[in-house]
């Protein structure tokens, strides 16, 4: 929880629709958690939203999870 009681932002990108389900379940309950599937759909999101912690799997379909890092370290993070 981030301070002043607002939930923490948790990315989740991994192909595998049963990772993203256990993950997304095991951390709901005190974060608001985004599932995506692939790095490009994990890059859209990140330009959109403000993330406080980001669980990234390393072999993504159509943007790998390292690749997805790099362009994501040049974006201006806005505060929520």
């Amino acid at each position: 929880m981030r301070p002043g009681g607002v939930n923490a932002f948790i990315g989740v990108a991994d192909e595998n629709q049963a990772t993203l389900d256990d993950v997304a379940r095991s951390l709901s309950a005190d974060h608001d958690v985004v599932a995506v599937r692939d790095g490009a759909a994990a890059l859209a999101l990140a330009r959109q939203e403000s993330w406080d912690l980001v669980l990234v799997n390393v072999m993504l379909p159509q943007l790998e999870g390292l690749a997805l890092l790099r362009p994501a370290s040049s974006i201006t993070w806005s505060s929520r």
